[in-house]
């Protein structure tokens, strides 16, 4: 059974508080064998342009393969969505 996660509160720059959760070193170690063992696994499935919260990959990677892609085919729109799903 996990252990509780001991909250901080960190103070932003705007002057409001945002919580951060510590986990102890033992649930730690657990989360960092469990992500050792599955991300090559999940790695593998994923397509080669897809950007989000994947290692070595970031933000500036996905706006950089638009500009190429912009300027290899010419293209004039660009189309940003976000979904949500209701039940």
């Amino acid at each position: 059974m996990p252990e509780k996660v001991r909250r901080k509160w960190i103070e932003k720059d705007n002057g409001k508080w945002r919580p951060l959760g510590i986990p102890c070193m033992l649930d730690r170690i657990i989360q960092q064998c469990f992500k050792q063992i599955l991300e090559p696994i999940a790695e593998a499935q994923f397509y080669n342009h897809s950007y989000g919260f994947r290692p070595l990959r970031s933000a500036h990677h996905a706006m950089a393969r638009i500009q190429f892609l912009i300027n290899q085919a010419h293209f004039h729109f660009v189309v940003d969505i976000d979904l949500r799903f209701r039940k």
